[in-house]
């Protein structure tokens, strides 16, 4: 018996799909155990949703929806848009940062994150951005490190707004 395969396809996001993109986002943080706090969901998903909106309107995002043959999401990737002063190695003056990789998890292991990860670097490329960042999971660094994407050992942060807050 062969393996059943399933047909998805790939297609750019628009500022209709915001909902859409806010939910995954939810959906992404609910599993990593990091969910909005009880009463605070409300406020994150508004959050989310007016940054969101305000970045495609002024060209600060792009963002891709993986949908089934039946035209349900089952997959989104959004690359934000930053500018950065060029260095002696990378002169280019924007740079692209990859949020809300997720898969629902009956679609997982079809490839589908890579090739919206593929996708965002091919955009990436036409665009002239210098570099694409990321944050992984354990679960996602091989989807990453297959398309290229490396670790590196430099950065810090620092939390401004207390916890509770976010």
């Amino acid at each position: 018996m062969s393996p059943v395969t399933r047909q998805y396809r790939i297609r750019p996001a628009i500022a209709q799909d915001t909902d859409t993109l806010v939910a995954t986002r939810v959906q992404l943080f609910r599993e990593l155990g990091e969910g909005p706090a009880p009463g605070a969901l409300e406020a994150f998903q508004e959050g989310c949703r007016k940054v969101l909106l305000h970045s495609f309107q002024i060209g600060g995002l792009r963002a891709w929806l993986a949908e089934d043959g039946s035209g349900h999401v089952v997959g989104t990737l959004i690359m934000l848009i930053f500018p950065r002063l060029p260095t002696p190695k990378l002169a280019g003056t924007s740079e692209g940062y990859i949020v809300n990789v997720w898969v629902t998890p009956e679609w997982r292991r079809l490839g589908i994150a890579g090739t919206l990860s593929a996708t965002a670097q091919a955009t990436a490329a036409e665009l002239g951005l210098t570099r694409l960042r990321l944050h992984a999971t354990r679960a996602g660094r091989p989807v990453y490190v297959g398309v290229g994407f490396r670790p590196r050992k430099d950065e810090l942060e620092l939390v401004l707004t207390p916890e509770e807050a976010v």
